[in-house]
């Protein structure tokens, strides 16, 4: 008998052709068939420029399994262009529930009529402004990438324009608290395995390596707070945590799901109020309990007001919000109401108050609080020391808040703090919150 490669190729010419249509006929049933995705998939709305536009079907083919990936391009540049994409932007954006915007080298490139960019700093920056303070994109998830980088000497790209253009979107991505994708920075490593000679558009290594750094972070984001696996925590504070804690996700995703909240604001606290509302609904609400929760309340404490209005400085007819003498007794009764939770605890000292006072004002408050955690043997992770150590600097003029790059330093901070001591204590997954 001969071999059975001899018998494939008598196969008489009517069957083989039988065969070859009957394999035709499965891969293409195969490629059309629905995959298992479930009824209630996420929307993803991708947006961006040509560059976009080459890597946004390879994400959509990664993430078909799971995700609906829309795509919507950038305006070419004209005001009937951009009120169209406004509009249309307005119209999906309420049924997204993660929106991805890539800005892109074209968007800073000089016009055909060599009278400008399509977009100058003030336009884009207005543009970002209006989509993003638009209802329909305010609760939703957000991740901005800046442009990838464009050769230098490329006709109609002038030297650090895309560089002020990406300082413009990365700013911008920390106020509206959207996680940034440094695309910029990840293209420019690998440049020429990742993009075209003499050119900024992406070769097919780099269309497949950026659609999957995109599809992972969009992955990344929509799973926030999902994953019952990880570790929960929770941080509480004021002004300051909402500054790092864009930073502070970014750094734990994937590792930890965060939430973040706040303790007091006035004058008479109601801290039973504060833990039911921040610690107790928020652990119901997500049916297991907090590993880890940090606290920290300083900075509104030690501010100055008569009633509802306040300065961080001194002025006629101010007083403190809590006076020094009150400030332990305050404090104690946050720390009893939190110890009832039985979670493990973290005190963050207040960050300086930076408004002139030598010593700066937030001193003798850090001094009173940490004499009443090591009472209570309380975890201090010690903020204050990190920005006066590394000097991180603050908001200019003097002022209590940090710049973008500051924030981000804090959140990174924070972060691995927690994960340390979430490391350190670990003995598996918690259970359950009961009932109640």
């Amino acid at each position: 008998m001969p071999p059975a490669e001899f018998m494939i190729t008598r196969v008489p010419r009517p069957s083989r052709w039988l065969l070859l249509l009957s394999v035709c006929v499965w891969l293409s049933h195969l490629h059309a068939a629905p995959t298992d995705k479930p009824s209630t998939a996420p929307t993803v709305l991708l947006i961006g420029d040509a560059v976009a536009r080459q890597y946004s079907g390879m994400v959509r083919d990664l993430l078909r399994e799971n995700v609906t990936v829309d795509y919507l391009p950038l305006p070419a540049g004209s005001t009937s262009a951009l009120d169209e994409f406004k509009a249309e932007f307005s119209g999906r954006a309420p049924r997204c529930a993660l929106i991805y915007f890539a800005l892109g080298p074209e968007i800073a490139r000089d016009s055909a009529r060599g009278n400008g960019t399509l977009f100058d700093a003030r336009q884009l920056r207005q543009l970002l402004e209006d989509l993003f303070r638009d209802p329909a994109a305010v609760n939703r998830k957000l991740i901005w990438a800046t442009a990838v980088p464009v050769p230098e000497g490329l006709s109609g790209f002038p030297g650090g324009r895309l560089e002020s253009y990406n300082e413009i979107v990365a700013n911008l991505a920390y106020n509206r608290k959207a996680l940034l994708l440094d695309l910029h920075d990840y293209v420019r490593i690998r440049r020429a395995d990742l993009q075209r000679p003499g050119d900024f558009m992406l070769t097919a290594t780099g269309v497949e390596l950026v659609a999957s750094v995109v599809a992972n972070k969009i992955q990344e984001v929509l799973g926030e707070d999902k994953r019952l696996d990880l570790p929960r925590v929770l941080v509480l504070g004021d002004s300051i945590v909402n500054q790092y804690s864009t930073f502070l996700r970014e750094k734990l995703i994937g590792r930890a799901n965060v939430r973040t909240g706040g303790t007091a604001y006035d004058a008479q606290p109601d801290w039973l109020a504060v833990v039911a509302r921040e610690v107790t609904e928020r652990e119901r609400e997500l049916g297991r309990p907090f590993d880890v929760i940090q606290f920290n309340w300083g900075l509104h404490a030690l501010k100055w007001a008569p009633g509802l209005e306040y300065s961080m400085r001194i002025k006629e007819g101010y007083g403190r919000c809590v006076p020094l003498e009150r400030y332990g007794a305050e404090l104690e009764k946050l720390v009893v109401e939190l110890k009832k939770t039985e979670r493990r605890l973290v005190w963050a000292t207040t960050t300086p108050a930076n408004n002139g006072s030598q010593p700066d004002d937030a001193d003798a408050y850090n001094a009173i609080a940490r004499e009443i955690m090591r009472r209570h043997g309380i975890v201090v992770n010690d903020l204050n020391a990190f920005v006066v150590t590394h000097r991180i600097p603050q908001t200019e003029p003097r002022n209590c808040h940090f710049p973008r790059n500051s924030a981000e330093r804090l959140g990174h901070q924070v972060a691995t703090t927690l994960i340390d001591l979430i490391s350190a204590g670990s003995s598996g997954p918690p259970s359950p919150v009961p009932p109640r």
